[in-house]
């Protein structure tokens, strides 16, 4: 009988900043819920503004019913950690 893998070894090469949030973070959760569990790192409120403007993608959302918008944790995790990346990367090259 095969066995699946975890829904936690999906991301390759997570930072290990966020493999914490990996495995204490539901696979799916409220987006109203990120920033009480970034600590504020992360403002829902901006998030959304970058869902607006095409620059999350799509794939991090799920909705439910009309109005409530869920996040992927994996998917998410991806996302911020380029973002986390290009901030790098800058700082390397002095900006």
């Amino acid at each position: 009988m095969k066995t699946k893998k975890s829904e936690t070894t999906t991301i390759k090469h997570l930072r290990p900043e966020l493999k914490e949030f990996q495995e204490k973070w539901p696979p799916i959760f409220a987006g109203t819920s990120l920033d009480e569990m970034t600590k504020g790192a992360i403002c829902w409120r901006t998030v959304q503004n970058e869902k607006s403007k095409g620059i999350a993608p799509a794939k991090i959302f799920i909705r439910s019913g009309s109005r409530k918008l869920l996040v992927v944790r994996d998917e998410f995790l991806k996302y911020w950690q380029k973002k986390l990346t290009a901030t790098d990367e800058h700082v390397e090259d002095g900006i």
